[in-house]
């Protein structure tokens, strides 16, 4: 049931974001978000993930990156999604985030290097 809306709105710049299990960078879900747009996953299981995203430019399909202006990123907190009943249904986690600061922003991230970024190959 967990949902993650991700928000890439004001970056100027498209971006990938990338969901791992809590210590692991190997990838479970990755969407291509373009400048100016919101994407919603849906019905991702409990547990704690770690969102991973990049901005840049011109993407490339083959090495599955972008290749200029490019920044990688952590959240320094990761995320926990936990479902339960409760009365007349179902209470689950959706976390919004956004991938540029926004004023009163509580969610830090942290620079990524190439080599601590999944790898999203094949």
């Amino acid at each position: 049931y967990g949902e993650l809306t991700i928000k890439n709105e004001l970056s100027g710049r498209d971006a990938v974001a990338i969901l791992t299990r809590a210590g692991s960078n190997s990838p479970l879900i990755a969407v291509y978000i373009r400048a100016g747009d919101t994407f919603t996953v849906e019905g991702i299981e409990d547990g704690v993930y770690e969102l991973y995203f990049s901005l840049g430019e011109d993407w490339d399909d083959q090495r599955m990156q972008f290749t200029r202006n490019v920044v990688r990123e952590r959240f320094e907190e990761p995320l926990s999604f936990e479902t339960s009943s409760a009365p007349g249904g179902v209470q689950y986690t959706a976390i919004t985030v956004t991938l540029y600061p926004v004023p009163g922003g509580t969610a830090a991230t942290e620079s990524v290097s190439e080599e601590e970024f999944p790898d999203l190959r094949p």
